[in-house]
């Protein structure tokens, strides 16, 4: 009976919102954000081979995160230990003075503060991309899914005390953290960001990488240095009803993570074994 030991119900709403494909879409942005952060990307810069395999890391945090958010409790809490074993060592100083950070300050990766960015951002991309390629969110069903989240955000070892209350809590945190000087793009980010698109494969990746781009914050985007004009704006605006008009027409078989897929088989099938055989 363990498969059907979900840790979130396939009919709760951040699994239905979680399962969409379309979230990769925005994945870029939620690694450029973090890196936004000066004390988070000195921390992949000292602690990561990320210049020489960032899709490295890509692939194997989206594996952790479909663990924690569509396995099992023993699966969940596996993804969750990975997480916390792979962070225990992350601490070190800044190389340089960026934003409100002087050089040398200190940085640990079981910092709260430095753990709730992080796990902001993956709150964001999902419902961020959901709203924009399938449908909008009602306020009561934002309050929902945040409640679900924060479940996620304590698996990830945010700790309960530091997590934001609720919706609107949240979203006044998001928001102060985006217009905030904190997020500072320095030398490093940049750098990170450069050996994302420059590693073999990396202009594919920068090409399909052009609505993560566009829907950063333009203090931030100009911080990366992408260059960004009113042809890029109409062309993002072009592809976002583009891809909305294709998601409303494809299947949801289709349309979702396969691996929500198939935990969510597992699921039925344990609970209904009669499913195991027609």
């Amino acid at each position: 009976m363990t498969n059907s030991n979900l840790t979130f119900s396939p009919n709760s709403l951040l699994w239905q919102v979680n399962q969409e494909l379309l979230i990769f879409t925005l994945a870029t942005r939620a690694v450029l954000l973090e890196m936004a952060h000066p004390l988070v990307a000195q921390g992949i810069n000292d602690h990561s081979n990320f210049r020489k395999n960032p899709y490295g890391r890509l692939v194997r945090t989206m594996l952790a995160a479909s663990a924690v958010t569509f396995g099992t409790r023993k699966q969940g809490a596996m993804g969750a230990k990975h997480v916390h074993r792979c962070h225990r060592e992350v601490k070190g100083t800044l190389d340089y003075a960026t934003g409100p950070y002087s050089a040398g300050t200190p940085y640990d990766a079981f910092d709260p503060e430095l753990r709730l960015w992080v796990f902001a951002t993956l709150v964001d991309a999902p419902i961020t991309a959901y709203e924009l390629f399938v449908s909008p969110l009602s306020q009561a069903e934002k309050v929902n899914y945040y409640a679900e989240c924060k479940t996620l955000g304590r698996m990830l070892g945010v700790p309960p005390k530091t997590l934001p209350a609720d919706w609107t809590a949240f979203d006044t945190y998001y928001q102060g953290m985006l217009n905030s000087d904190t997020l500072t793009v320095g030398r490093t980010a940049r750098e990170l960001k450069d050996a994302l698109f420059t590693v073999p494969g990396g202009r594919v990746i920068k090409r399909l990488s052009f609505i993560s781009i566009g829907l950063l914050p333009p203090h931030i985007r100009d911080g990366f240095g992408f260059e960004w004009d009113a042809k890029d704006q109409a062309k993002l605006e072009r592809n976002l009803g583009r891809w909305a008009w294709v998601r409303q027409r494809t299947p949801q078989a289709l349309a979702v993570s396969p691996v929500a897929t198939w935990h969510q088989w597992r699921h039925v099938a344990v609970v209904n074994p009669t499913v195991m055989t027609e």
